[in-house]
């Protein structure tokens, strides 16, 4: 584990973005979001389902602009779960 807060500092003192890898601790336990993190993904067919007989991930973001390129690649590819 590391410390969010101070990812998130580093990354926007570097102009860059901080994505948070939340498969295990949870964007529930962890609220990275909070934390200072623009986006947050999670594994739900690592997480919820467990026995690989489906896939599916989520993308959380809290930045508006952020989250339109998310769906445009979803529209793109086509082959995304829908909300």
């Amino acid at each position: 584990l590391c410390d969010i807060e101070a990812v998130s500092a580093i990354a926007k003192q570097g102009g860059a973005k901080h994505v948070v890898d939340a498969t295990f601790a949870t964007p529930v336990i962890c609220r990275p979001l909070d934390h200072g993190a623009d986006m947050v993904i999670q594994s739900l067919t690592k997480y919820y389902e467990g026995h690989n007989m489906m896939v599916g991930g989520a993308v959380i973001s809290k930045d508006a602009e952020l989250a339109e390129k998310v769906k445009w690649v979803q529209n793109v590819h086509g082959n995304i779960l829908h909300p």
